[in-house]
């Protein structure tokens, strides 16, 4: 079976996000090794490099002012989308014998952490961001995970808000073997 649907969806509005936050991250030198749009949890095998992974948290209705979320009877505005641009790279651990590094190791490699989040930030809070000239943005806010298995890096949460007119505006299914 192949779904083909038509207008902007949770992929497509996380792709854009991720196309302008990769645009930020080259321009200021720091392009991680791997970028993809997930949908919930995110997989990797490793940091090497850094990996930038942005999904879709919650899509939702809302009224003026985004994100006021609709009641059922209000008049909606437009969808809503929870985004989640999660960008991790290596940082030193401990070793095999168990020795920590040393802090001019660390502070190094959590400086290298707080740049990117630094790069992230600014381009969700950039004009960049509001897409097609008719998407709004609000709510960034971000946080820091890590250092799980190497890897450190920050999470970063933002409202965007598309016009329900262009949001999935039909859908077709083709299924394989059917006369």
């Amino acid at each position: 079976m192949t779904v083909t649907v038509d207008g902007l969806t949770p992929y497509t509005v996380c792709a854009a996000v991720l196309a302008v936050v990769q645009d930020h991250l080259a321009r200021a030198g720091r392009k991680p090794a791997v970028a993809y749009v997930a949908s919930g949890g995110i997989v990797v095998d490793s940091c090497e490099g850094g990996y930038l992974v942005v999904a879709p948290e919650r899509v939702f209705r809302f009224v003026s002012p985004l994100p006021t979320e609709a009641l059922p009877d209000e008049q909606v505005a437009g969808i809503g989308l929870d985004v989640v641009i999660r960008l991790e790279r290596c940082v030193p651990v401990l070793t095999e014998a168990g020795d920590a590094p040393t802090v001019e190791e660390q502070e190094a490699g959590y400086r290298e952490v707080l740049a990117d989040a630094a790069v992230v930030w600014s381009a969700c809070a950039s004009d960049d961001m509001v897409l097609d000239g008719e998407w709004e943005r609000s709510g960034i806010d971000q946080l820091f995970v890590g250092p799980l298995g190497g890897c450190s890096g920050s999470e970063t949460r933002l409202t965007v808000g598309v016009p329900i007119d262009d949001w999935c505006v039909g859908y077709t299914e083709t299924y394989e073997g059917e006369d």
